[in-house]
């Protein structure tokens, strides 16, 4: 028997894991006029945010799988970890998660993970939601911006903390995702609260060889009230249709708030495309943001850029973005998420502009 059992355990089949090391460094060097103003310098995260990970994976048999994803940013120019705002200085400020899958029941995951919100754009957006994409430059300032979040704890929209997210699998093309974040703050009386703070989430996608369409609806529930203001919801749709000679894209957003200033209803709006040209990838964008409850603060917004590839790993680039703001908005060209910061203006209703260009090696 000692012989047999021996036997038996040799020749078992070993699971397969795979862990894989990866990054990316990403560095730029870009010329800012907004009014008068003219500033420059070495930037970081531009096409690509620089950063470096961790991910694995283990197939636990009969369709079942293990993961996981711990993910950094840094910026090149100066060597510091992601810079501050929202998870500013958390040692996996991108992504910590873990979770498991299953090809007939879909997956389940928690932990620091993207929003479905945030990843419908960047899904969508010719740019993935990087220097020189129209809709990025919304990305601030706070809650009258596209990823304005709950102010009171610094939080926007693209990543959250103490998340579970569950994705159904495809469907003839069909598939739907859930998100729900704990907000796990405090109440006045020193108990925990169940709800304030939390975020929940629902996202409709359909993906063809050529379509891709998606949906969500967002609903977040803030940690303190401000000016009475104690939730919002969020819609989003958009999609992109491949031509072959070129990808055209659309995205559309609105916010609905009790409209104070502080927290404003607004919409934006993107067109964008994505062209195959030289061996190369042209970018086009341009966006607008209605501002619905403050008067003079809507913005426009222009993008272009224009990715070559040296070899498998390493990219050239080079754009034009702009920023038109009206008096009262002071909307700035915004590089990557967990990027460096960008170049602000001293006043509100100056206008912004940019031009760039930089290199990127993955591995």
């Amino acid at each position: 028997m000692p012989l047999v059992a021996a036997l038996t355990a040799f020749t078992r089949p070993a699971s397969s894991t795979e862990i894989t090391l990866y990054g990316v460094v990403d560095g730029y060097v870009a010329v800012n006029i907004a009014g008068s103003q003219l500033k420059s310098g070495i930037q970081s995260g531009g096409a690509k945010p620089s950063l470096w990970g961790i991910k694995g994976s283990e197939d636990l048999g009969n369709g079942w799988s293990s993961h996981f994803k711990l993910e950094a940013g840094f910026l090149l120019d100066n060597g510091e970890a992601t810079p501050g705002g929202a998870g500013g200085g958390l040692a996996w400020h991108r992504e910590s998660w873990l979770g498991v899958s299953n090809e007939n029941f879909g997956s389940l995951s928690f932990g620091r993970q993207y929003t479905p919100y945030f990843l419908t754009m960047i899904m969508i957006d010719p740019t993935n939601m990087s220097l020189g994409g129209a809709i990025e430059n919304f990305c601030w300032p706070g809650a009258a911006s596209v990823l304005g979040g709950d102010l009171n704890k610094n939080i926007d929209l693209a990543r959250r903390d103490n998340s579970f997210l569950y994705k159904t699998p495809s469907f003839k093309g069909l598939s739907a995702e859930l998100f729900v974040s704990l907000g796990e703050q405090v109440k006045d009386s020193g108990k925990q609260s169940n709800s304030l703070g939390n975020s929940y989430s629902i996202a409709l996608e359909y993906a063809s060889h050529n379509v891709m369409l998606r949906g969500v609806y967002l609903y977040d529930k803030l940690s303190l009230k401000i000016q009475g203001e104690d939730h919002y919801q969020t819609v989003l749709f958009g999609g992109s249709y491949d031509l072959g000679v070129t990808k055209p894209s659309l995205i559309f957003l609105k916010k609905f708030a009790k409209g104070s200033p502080e927290t404003p209803n607004l919409w934006a709006a993107q067109l964008g495309a994505s062209t195959p040209l030289a061996g190369g990838k042209l970018f086009t964008t341009a966006a607008y943001l209605r501002n619905q409850t403050n008067k003079d603060e809507n913005a426009w917004s222009f993008g272009l850029r224009y990715d070559y590839p040296l070899s498998k790993r390493t990219t050239i680039y080079a754009g034009y973005t702009a920023v038109i703001n009206q008096k009262k908005s002071s909307y700035v060209v915004v590089p990557g998420a967990g990027s460096s910061l960008p170049f602000f203006a001293d006043k509100a209703g100056l206008n912004a502009q940019q031009i760039f260009s930089g290199i990127n090696i993955s591995f």
